[in-house]
Order: C-alpha cells, then structure tokens, then sequence
C-alpha cells in the first residue's frame, strides 16, 4: 500500500510539472544593456512580471500560445 502511494504520488508531480511552463528571458537594449523595470504583461490574462536589475524575468504559464506586451 505505501508503494501504491508512492507512485500516486510521483504520478501527481509528474501530471502536474507536465502541465506548467515556465518563460524566462533577459530584456537588453540595442547596445546590450540590460533594461531594468520594464513591464511584461501576457495579453488577454492577468499575468505579468516585472524584469529586475539584470534585465532578468520569468513568467509562469500553462501550455499553450500567448502574445506578450512589452512597456
């Protein structure tokens, strides 16, 4: 019985980390600098994120496609 939930279990991560994708990326300008503050926004959902010092962000989504909106 505690093998079954064991791989209950696994099965659950696994389903779960299956279904969520991560986007990350590094915002820089022409000259490559990296751009501080800019607002990245994924359209038509409530999700955003705010690149950090490093031009650096991560936006966590499910599977599919989206557009994305830059300020």
């Amino acid at each position: 019985m505690k093998n079954l939930y064991l791989i209950l279990g696994l099965l659950i991560l696994g389903i779960n980390s299956a279904l969520s994708q991560q986007l990350s990326g590094t915002l820089k300008n022409p000259e490559g600098t990296p751009l501080e503050g800019v607002i990245i926004r994924v359209l038509n959902t409530e999700k955003a994120t705010i690149s950090g010092a490093e031009g650096k962000f991560v936006l966590d989504l499910g599977t599919g496609i989206y557009q994305l909106e830059f300020s």
